[in-house]
C-alpha cells in the first residue's frame, strides 16, 4: 500500500514441467512382426511477472461516487524443449532400447520452441450510487511472438455500462 487509495499489487512466478517416456513393443505384439522402441523426454519452462498499480477512492455526499483505476504490465515466456527417438525391427525381442537398432531403422528428432509476451494495460471506471450506475473502460495492449513476423501488437479496447436496477427504490 503506497496511500490510502493506491497500492502496488507484484507477482512473478516459474513452473517446469519435466515429463520423460520410454516404451518398447516385441515383435510378437505387432502386425508386422517389428518390434519397436521408443525413447522421449520434454522440458516446458514458463516465467510469468506482473505489476499492477491500483487505485480506488470514494467521494461525495454519502461516498456516491466511486472512481477506480489501475495501469499494469505483464511478461510472459516459455520454452518448450523436446527429444524422441525411435526404432523398429530391434535384433531381438530382449532388447528393450533403442541402443543395438540398425542407423536405418532409427529416427530421432528434437525441437525448442521458445514464445514471448509482454503486454500493458490500463483499466478506468466511474460508478454512482454505490455502483448502481457504472461506466467502466479496459484497454490491453499485447506484443507476442506467437503473432506473426508482420503483426506483432495487437490492441484490446473494452467499455462497459451498468446499471444494477435491482438496486432501485
Amino acid at each position: 500500500k503506497i496511500l490510502e487509495s493506491l497500492s502496488l499489487d507484484t507477482q512473478v512466478s516459474m513452473m517446469m514441467d519435466f515429463g520423460k517416456r520410454d516404451y518398447f513393443i516385441p515383435a510378437t505384439a505387432t502386425e508386422d512382426d517389428m518390434s519397436r522402441a521408443h525413447s522421449g523426454a520434454n522440458l516446458n519452462t514458463t516465467f510469468n511477472a506482473n505489476s499492477v498499480l491500483n487505485y480506488s477512492d470514494t467521494f461525495g455526499k454519502n461516498k456516491q461516487h466511486a472512481v477506480v483505476g489501475l495501469a499494469g504490465i505483464e511478461v510472459n515466456t516459455n520454452v518448450n524443449n523436446s527429444f524422441s527417438a525411435e526404432a523398429l525391427d530391434g535384433m531381438s525381442d530382449y532388447l528393450k532400447i533403442i541402443k543395438g537398432y540398425k542407423k536405418e531403422n532409427t529416427e530421432a528428432k528434437s525441437d525448442i520452441v521458445r514464445t514471448n509476451m509482454i503486454s500493458f494495460f490500463g483499466l478506468v471506471s466511474y460508478g454512482y450510487a454505490q455502483n448502481r450506475y457504472k461506466i467502466e473502460g479496459v484497454v490491453r495492449r499485447d506484443a507476442s511472438s506467437r503473432f506473426g513476423r508482420n503483426n506483432k501488437y495487437a490492441t484490446f479496447p473494452t467499455i462497459k455500462v451498468h446499471w444494477a436496477f435491482s438496486e432501485e427504490p
